[in-house]
């Protein structure tokens, strides 16, 4: 929270001790006019939420392998599915993956 909105919230809090405690109306319209004033400065200045470092448009398939995963695009290997079911192949930029 910016210390905007907080002094918003403060002035709304003083506006609404003003309402309870029947202060003067004149007094009452400056604290409201106040009030209008830190809130539309606040939404003015709200953080943003900052944005992702990671390129989420990119999705990397390594080709990596070792003996302990030697099967590489970070994926389960392979498994046979007899009868008649056909061969589905999945491509990726000229990398074809046949299942």
């Amino acid at each position: 929270m910016s210390k905007y909105s907080k002094a918003e919230i403060a002035a709304r809090d003083a506006v609404i001790q003003a309402l309870y405690d029947n202060v003067p109306q004149n007094t009452l319209s400056e604290l409201w006019r106040h009030y209008l004033g830190l809130r539309n400065i606040a939404e003015k200045t709200e953080e943003k939420p900052a944005k992702s470092n990671v390129d989420l448009g990119v999705i990397d398939f390594s080709t990596y392998t070792d003996d302990e995963y030697p099967y590489g695009y970070g994926a389960a290997q392979s498994v046979a599915i007899g009868g008649a079911a056909g061969t589905d192949t999945i491509s990726f930029d000229g990398i074809s993956l046949t299942l």
